[in-house]
């Protein structure tokens, strides 16, 4: 690829090699912050920080959400809910 995560290049590469490219119906799941959820805010997709050991964010890198556990993962994808609604159900550190 020749471009690393966070850098925007590599979303963007991803993202000429898949079907669909609508970036608002894609959530980056990642458990790291400055490669995982720093990289989908430069490339403008909303991103979940997969926060499995509880870890303290001080680094101001702001997740679209913040989950500890799959299980919340899978309960907030499968919620028969607006994305704005959703949003408004988790914790956002």
């Amino acid at each position: 690829m020749g471009v690393n995560k966070p850098h925007k290049r590599f979303f963007d590469i991803i993202f000429e090699n898949i079907e669909n490219k609508d970036k608002s119906s894609i959530l980056i799941v990642g458990d790291d912050l400055t490669s995982d959820v720093q990289g989908a805010i430069n490339a403008g997709i909303d991103s979940c920080w997969f926060n499995k050991k509880g870890k303290e964010n001080s680094l101001g890198i702001q997740p679209t959400i913040t989950i500890y556990s799959l299980e919340e993962l899978l309960a907030y994808l499968g919620e028969e809910k607006t994305r704005s609604e959703r949003m408004d159900d988790y914790d956002y550190r």
